[in-house]
């Protein structure tokens, strides 16, 4: 039997609405359909909600450039102060406090600290300016399946410089009842010259329900202005699954 077979004749259980369902029981339904979709298509009664297309990858000059420099401020300014306050004491070892004796050693651990903190941040902006992830045109796909009440989200993606495609990957699963609901919101643009968020449109499922055993959320983020098509895909997905939208 093919995995369409198993999903569509039930050899993977469907859902009973008295049962908690478990993280890996979400996984397995989930990873069984991205095979069936992958090798034959999607299952009777599956639908595809949205697909969205985007790149990933590559190296990010501004976003790396402003933490890396975050960084080497942690690191830089601790040992700038400790280098200040060893030459002062060297300087002059009569003028030195006990209470400075004291501060010194203290000052040393929190510019310890803030020095690790600082290597954190800087190591991966400096990874991505020295040896980026290769650039990804990715499709994710929303896929509902309304029999079952599940929801799983995955992606293709393909390498641009070698056209090389990578397995699909599982962005999220869920199922879903009453009480989950869909809502489209708008987040404004807002920010300075330097550091302008441009907003988008915002369609987001909340699966909140006793069913699973953790609260589960997907956001499908549109440029902004496109209001109307993330009512559409907002009305779909209320549509096909028997859930509650909210327009906001």
């Amino acid at each position: 039997m093919g995995l369409m077979d198993k999903l569509e004749h039930g050899e993977i259980e469907s859902m009973n609405h008295s049962e908690v369902k478990s993280l890996d029981e979400i996984l397995d339904r989930a990873e069984l359909l991205m095979e069936s979709i992958h090798a034959d298509g999607p299952p009777s009664g599956v639908t595809l909600g949205y697909e969205l297309e985007y790149q990933r990858g590559g190296r990010h000059f501004i976003e790396s450039g402003f933490f890396g420099l975050l960084g080497l401020m942690f690191i830089g300014v601790p040992l700038a102060m400790i280098g200040m306050m060893v030459l002062a004491f060297l300087s002059n070892p009569s003028g030195a406090t006990p209470l400075g004796l004291i501060c010194l050693p203290l000052l040393f651990v929190a510019a310890i600290g803030l020095m690790s903190l600082g290597k954190d941040i800087v190591s991966e902006p400096f990874q991505n300016l020295t040896d980026p992830d290769p650039v990804e045109h990715v499709v994710e796909q929303t896929w509902l399946d309304p029999v079952n009440r599940f929801i799983a989200v995955f992606l293709n993606a393909t390498e641009e410089e070698s056209g090389e495609q990578q397995p699909p990957e599982l962005v999220t699963a869920f199922y879903v009842d009453g009480n989950s609901h869909v809502t489209v919101w708008t987040k404004q643009p807002h920010g300075g010259a330097d550091n302008v968020d441009p907003g988008c449109e915002i369609v987001a499922i909340y699966a909140m329900t006793p069913k699973t055993d953790y609260q589960s959320s997907h956001r499908i983020e549109l440029p902004y202005g496109q209001r109307l098509e993330a009512e559409e895909i907002g009305k779909t997905i209320s549509d096909v699954m028997g859930i509650r939208l909210e327009n906001t």
